[in-house]
């Protein structure tokens, strides 16, 4: 879970010039995260874990359309990698809960969003129609939270755990500061934005 922590906080904010040097800024959507050096050093190591040529390869293969159908929804294009963190960019990828496509999508949010999902014919499949669902998934997800921290965070938990952590965390704020024990499901985000980001 994200936990902004008062030490945390104080521990930055009384750093020495150098202690300041070792925290990174990484700006995501209108997003400015603060990353402690706790955190950037494992996910330098979740990036080193994870990183792949051919995944690379994909990523630069589906990124026009991907963020073409991103702006259409007014999603900003950071968020292309909850796709290459779901899937890593496989088509054909498919989880145990029953989630297909690169966006790994469930076949009940799929059809509510205007995909065709039955034993013959499944739209998940294909990448265009799969970011088009999830574009407006994200979109309908941030109108609910307002926020794209919570955002990236409900795509895998689900909305009512998002809301749930907004409320511990606040909703309109635009600054985090981020240590070792924010949320997997970001930590993993994050390393795949560091990872593939040009």
């Amino acid at each position: 879970m994200i936990l902004i922590k008062l030490h945390i906080i104080l521990s930055f904010l009384w750093a020495s010039p150098q202690e300041k040097k070792e925290v990174h800024v990484l700006k995501v959507a209108d997003l400015t995260l603060y990353i402690m050096p706790s955190l950037s050093m494992e996910l330098e190591t979740l990036r080193h874990k994870h990183y792949s040529k051919k995944i690379a390869y994909r990523l630069t293969k589906y990124s026009p359309m991907i963020e073409r159908h991103l702006k259409r929804q007014g999603v900003p294009i950071d968020m292309k990698y909850i796709a290459v963190l779901e899937s890593a960019l496989h088509s054909d990828a498919v989880s145990s809960a029953g989630a297909v496509g690169i966006w790994q999508i469930m076949p009940e949010t799929g059809r509510e969003l205007g995909l065709y999902v039955d034993r013959v014919i499944d739209d998940r499949k294909f990448p265009e129609e799969s970011t088009k669902c999830a574009a407006k998934y994200l979109k309908r997800s941030y109108k609910e939270l307002d926020n794209w921290l919570f955002v990236i965070l409900s795509y895998n938990h689900g909305l009512a755990f998002a809301k749930k952590k907004m409320k511990e965390e606040g909703r309109n704020r635009k600054r985090y500061i981020l240590d070792d024990d924010i949320n997997w499901y970001l930590k993993r985000y994050l390393a795949c934005v560091i990872a593939y980001r040009k």
